[in-house]
């Protein structure tokens, strides 16, 4: 499994009440502690931080609800942006994204900004896609046919207050088990999009096979009801002998035509006028139809070789990233054309070829409009082909139909053209009655043999559906085994960092000095110890908050995790917690991350600052108090 490093950053949150700033403060690498009283205004900052990052929310308090927007500098994957939401009562609000930090973004009222709605639809993709993919999340699809969102990933990053405290993912009113399996998987990087899809291929190969089954054996007994003959090799001797016999009425119609004292009179010339008209306009349009195919095959070709070139622009695109934060930052000191010596810079943030000044990220914000463009491009155009291939696989069907009747209407007004002068005697008619017969007999044929390539096919598709259905279990059991075994890893990791701060926990709870076992159910929403979770509601908020913190610090050491290094925790004393011990896990969180050698941001609130942290670099703005409260509204 390649290693995943997924990011996410919040840098700046700004809070914008009747046009001015309500709020607005700094993050920054590490631990960020938001402190205050009680009823200060923590919590809705935090909630503003949940919304802002793609959560769905709406039960604003008053202060909050009186706001217009909040804005939100973040860095996913090194890469800048700035977030925009408007604060509505109303759900499923759309988000606006400008690929490039606030400094930058809060100079332009629209130009630059993306807007992107809640919910996919046929026409755009939502913000949730935008964001995953600059996360490197693949899509996923649950069972019930819904895509995962980012409202739902931040179920796990953030831990609010109103969540019950037996419940390890924040509640939701339609809730299933097995979305939340899917949160887990994805989180803990053991979420492998091929499984999904080959499951997913493979459903649709058995259902391709049962129906096959199925078509295969009606038409087969039907056949065998009626006594039709089923077997190709039998039917393709049968038209041989009626084309032959055909061939044979042809040859002694041709020898009465051509007698000399054959048809004194004149005939009716209407048949061959009839004949003459329905050829020529089937003529027509097999040539219209030639020509539709072949400006469609040209089209076709033409706009397969752009996207290919599109595709290969972004894969190239996405190689010289990879390739600049492998080697990092190479300052050239000639000229690639010229090749004379480029002169000194005169800042130090100044590009070496333009001497123009850039921005922190401002090659990975380049790169990101690019991309985008390139990937609107692409969906565009694989919508584009994929019609064109349809319209011409649709006229290339009509070709050989059409091809058949031309040909049909020429023999037919070859015999009329032959026969309108003559005068017709009885030896020539039952010859072209017979004639006329044999064809018809040679068609039915025709179409029963198709039939039979048809029943064939049937076959010959359920053994190669049997055969890729084969594969695809082997290949699907190959890679579960894979995906167990980080599975495994992942849980003992989780395990032994809830173990260490269970054990750093004051002597409240007996379990906690000895944690055995800590083991997390997503598809319950649940966690236990030593196989308890019953305990007193200080004490399960404290082995909650242990386990999230055991989850993020897991994924800080394990390159396959996808968990995004970030965490917003707002309920680090919540339900009678003693001072004395949020400020010892306080402590213990902090001890933790400044042991960690990864870029990682845990955000926390607390009315119960522990002193030795207070009023340092770890805080983030200043103590809220019932007088001076987080959101400065005018």
């Amino acid at each position: 499994m390649t290693p995943i490093k997924s990011r996410l950053s919040l840098n700046r949150l700004v809070v914008f009440c009747n046009g001015s700033p309500a709020y607005d403060e700094k993050f920054h690498s590490g631990v960020n502690i938001i402190r205050g009283e009680n009823s200060s205004g923590k919590s809705t900052i935090a909630d503003f931080i949940f919304y802002v990052l793609g959560g769905d929310f709406k039960n604003w308090k008053p202060e909050a609800a009186g706001c217009d927007g909040v804005f939100a500098e973040v860095e996913i994957n090194g890469i800048p942006l700035t977030i925009r939401r408007e604060i509505t009562k109303h759900s499923m609000q759309p988000m606006a994204i400008f690929p490039d930090a606030y400094a930058k973004a809060s100079t332009s009222a629209s130009e630059g900004w993306l807007v992107y709605p809640y919910k996919r639809s046929a026409e755009k993709d939502n913000f949730s896609h935008y964001l995953f993919d600059l996360l490197k999340f693949p899509e996923i699809k649950t069972e019930l046919e819904s895509m995962l969102t980012m409202h739902q990933i931040l179920r796990m990053l953030y831990v609010d207050q109103l969540t019950p405290p037996e419940s390890i993912m924040r509640n939701e009113q339609y809730d299933y088990p097995s979305t939340r399996k899917s949160i887990g998987d994805l989180l803990l990087g053991v979420y492998d999009d091929s499984i999904y899809t080959n499951e997913l291929t493979l459903r649709e190969k058995k259902r391709l096979a049962e129906e096959l089954t199925g078509q295969y054996k009606n038409i087969s007994d039907t056949f065998r009801e009626s006594k039709i003959e089923l077997d190709l090799d039998t039917i393709r001797k049968e038209i041989k002998e009626a084309e032959a016999k055909r061939k044979e009425l042809q040859a002694k119609i041709d020898e009465i035509i051509a007698n000399p004292g054959f048809g004194a009179g004149v005939g009716d010339e209407s048949e061959a006028k009839r004949f003459q008209a329905e050829y020529v306009a089937a003529k027509q349009a097999l040539e219209t139809l030639r020509n539709s195919i072949h400006s469609g095959e040209f089209d076709f070709e033409d706009s397969r070789e752009f996207l290919a070139s599109l595709e290969s622009r972004r894969e190239a695109l996405a190689n010289s990233m990879v390739t600049a934060e492998t080697l990092g930052e190479i300052n050239l000191t000639f000229c690639p054309k010229c090749l004379l010596p480029l002169p000194a810079l005169k800042d130090k943030d100044a590009c070496c070829l333009c001497n123009q000044k850039a921005s922190k990220g401002t090659e990975k914000t380049q790169y990101l409009k690019m991309q985008q463009e390139l990937v609107f491009q692409i969906k565009e155009s694989r919508a584009l082909l994929g019609d064109k291939e349809s319209k011409l696989v649709q006229l290339k069907a009509e070709l050989p139909v059409l091809e058949r009747k031309c040909a049909l209407l020429q023999s037919r007004l070859n015999d009329a053209v032959r026969t309108v002068k003559t005068e017709r005697n009885k030896e020539l008619d039952e010859l072209l009655v017979d004639k006329g017969s044999t064809e018809a007999h040679i068609e039915h044929l025709y179409v029963q043999g198709k039939t039979i390539q048809v029943i064939e096919n049937f076959r010959d598709k359920s053994l190669k559906l049997k055969a890729e259905i084969e594969r695809l279990n082997a290949v699907i059991s190959q890679k579960k085994k894979a995906r167990d075994f980080h599975l495994a890893k992942a849980y003992s990791a989780i395990d032994a960092n809830a173990g260490l701060l269970l054990k750093k926990d004051l002597n409240r709870e007996e379990t906690f000095s000895n944690p055995k076992n800590v083991v997390v159910d997503f598809e319950r929403n649940s966690f236990r110890v030593n196989g308890r979770n019953q305990f007193s509601a200080s004490s399960i908020i404290y082995l909650k908050n242990c386990i999230h913190f055991a989850i993020f610090f897991a994924s800080v050491e394990l390159d396959f995790f996808r968990y995004p290094r970030f965490i917003l925790c707002d309920n680090i004393e919540d339900k009678g917690m003693e001072q004395v011990r949020s400020q010892n896990f306080q402590r213990c969180i902090v001890e933790l991350s400044t042991a960690c050698k990864s870029d990682h941001q845990i955000i926390f609130t607390t009315s119960m600052i522990d002193p030795t942290l207070d009023n340092t670099a770890y805080c983030v703005g200043e103590f809220y108090t019932q007088a001076k409260k987080t959101l400065k509204v005018q």
